[in-house]
């Protein structure tokens, strides 16, 4: 399965009367479940838009697994509670070729080496400083469509 999309339609509709703590644990344990039980050599899609149950400290979990593998040629994470700070794996992904975030923060660490194989960069409402920006921009030789959508 080389495409991996996660909603929070998984547990909303199944586990409609269980308290939102519970939908959590169960989407989290569900994700997790697949990633381990994953065998292809590449996951072309991983798409996460949580937009009703926030797991920004899980996501960091789930975005060290991966970048340990550095598989993932599309990622799209949406997170509509609060602005999200992408920890240092995220950075780790090389191979990334297709980038989409919603509501985080974007600080590249300075040991941030490139990310040579992206061609399209989505932000929307993402925080970045137009330096943070532009010299992360400088390290992507193969970007073909950028879309900032009232990013700050």
């Amino acid at each position: 399965m080389p495409k991996l999309v996660f909603t929070d339609n998984l547990v909303r509709a199944s586990y409609k009367y269980y308290p939102r703590t519970t939908k959590k644990y169960k989407l989290v344990n569900a994700i997790f479940h697949v990633l381990l039980l994953h065998n292809g050599p590449t996951i072309l899609v991983f798409d996460c838009p949580l937009d009703e149950l926030e797991i920004v400290s899980e996501f960091d979990q789930i975005l060290s697994y991966l970048s340990r593998e550095n598989k993932v040629k599309e990622l799209t994470f949406h997170n509509d509670y609060r602005s999200y700070k992408l920890p240092a794996s995220f950075f780790s992904l090389q191979g990334l070729e297709r980038i989409r975030l919603k509501r985080c923060t974007f600080e590249p660490p300075l040991t941030y080496n490139r990310f040579s194989c992206l061609t399209c960069l989505i932000f929307i409402n993402v925080e970045v400083s137009a330096q943070m920006l532009r010299r992360f921009l400088s390290k992507c030789p193969l970007l073909e469509h950028i879309q900032l959508v009232r990013s700050i």
